[in-house]
């Protein structure tokens, strides 16, 4: 699922960390499923390592994306920083 919505919420700034946060679901999951496993934790251990490696791809893609190109968007376009500043207070109220 993470790696389904990434490419479209890392294009949203701020937004873009919500992939990582699903595959950090998953490491829960997943570890969550091993530790209860009393047989065959194939399953959780694939479960675990794979989301594991996504968790760090999707959080650095997401960290870099958002210091290289939507900050630096953000800063030169005023319009672009009333409307994530608009965003934020509907969201955070």
């Amino acid at each position: 699922m993470a790696l389904l919505a990434a490419p479209i919420f890392l294009l949203i700034p701020y937004v873009g960390f919500l992939p990582a946060l699903v595959a950090g679901a998953g490491i829960v999951v997943a570890w969550t499923g091993l530790r209860g496993s009393t047989h065959g934790a194939g399953v959780a251990v694939t479960g675990l390592i794979v989301s594991v490696v996504l968790f760090a791809l999707l959080a650095g893609v997401a960290t870099m994306w958002n210091v290289v190109v939507a900050d630096p968007a953000i800063r030169d376009y005023d319009e672009l920083h009333e409307v994530i500043d608009y965003i934020k207070t509907l969201v955070f109220g």
